[in-house]
């Protein structure tokens, strides 16, 4: 989704949402098809601020089963209609966004297709769009699946968890 249609309203929308398993947003966008402020929280020790949990649920009525909202340099969210899950980003040299997104959205739809459950897949995607982002091209940096999983077996600091 993109463009004009993140002007639509939901119910213009929910022809489209309905048929989704995943819907990959960044916040930007999820802010305009929801049309909720994300209002940033003092509260150092909430790692998913009210406004991004009602961002989520509110598309999750509309997904058939994961929502994401990309937050760039805060990191990732899902939610599963059951769970929230809060993906920290993987850290590299950043040095051109181009292509972050996709990297991410596309390795999670991989993992998941591959069977990898919701945590993993986004330790990966985090991980692949961190490596993306450590270079001046949108293709150059991704990494395949066993090298990603090479990385996310050394990686003992960045890990997905699931959030209250």
């Amino acid at each position: 989704i993109g463009g004009k249609a993140l002007d639509k309203s939901l119910d213009e929308l929910k022809p489209i949402l309905q048929k989704l398993n995943i819907l990959s947003l960044n916040t930007e966008e999820a802010t305009r098809i929801t049309k909720i402020e994300q209002k940033y929280t003092k509260n150092k020790k909430q790692i998913i601020n009210d406004d991004v949990k009602l961002m989520l649920t509110t598309l999750k009525a509309f997904v058939k089963d994961i929502v994401i909202i990309t937050d760039g340099g805060k990191g990732a969210y899902a939610y599963d209609g059951t769970n929230f899950y809060y993906a920290p980003v993987y850290p590299t040299k950043r040095v051109s966004t181009l292509g972050a997104g996709d990297a991410f959205a596309s390795t999670f739809c991989a993992s998941i297709m591959l069977g990898k459950d919701i945590k993993n897949a986004l330790q990966l995607a985090s991980i692949n769009s961190g490596n993306v982002v450590s270079y001046y091209s949108a293709q150059e940096g991704l990494l395949d699946l066993p090298k990603l999983e090479e990385i996310n077996a050394k990686n003992t600091e960045h890990k997905t968890i699931i959030v209250e």
